[in-house]
């Protein structure tokens, strides 16, 4: 069980139990390793590394993931614009070239 007894610093030279590193970790909360009471304890430093792994992946995944978004939006805007682009140029021409002249003559005579 974790006690105050048991929080309390104790002789830094020998390594904390696992689970009081673990309950400390948390317990403090702190954002570097440099403010943690036992940042010179191996079990301490672990878990930073740990942490900073993890949030180090997070981050390679949203950006990764913002990127492959970012692409696929590109692509179907293109796509859309293409997909468009008939449409636009038929406009065009109906209205740089007039009516008269696509009609074809009658034949009544």
């Amino acid at each position: 069980m974790i006690t105050k007894p048991t929080l309390s610093p104790s002789d830094e030279s020998s390594p904390i139990d696992p689970l009081l590193a673990l309950s400390k970790f948390f317990i403090e909360q702190q954002p570097t390793l440099f403010n943690h009471s036992c940042a010179v304890d191996s079990a301490i430093q672990m878990l930073y590394g740990l942490a900073k792994d993890y949030v180090l992946d997070g981050k390679e995944y949203h950006d990764n993931f913002t990127e492959t978004k970012d692409e696929v939006c590109d692509t179907h805007i293109k796509q859309l614009e293409q997909a468009q682009a008939p449409s636009i140029i038929q406009k065009v021409l109906e209205i740089m070239i007039p009516a008269s002249i696509n009609e074809v003559p009658s034949t009544s005579e």
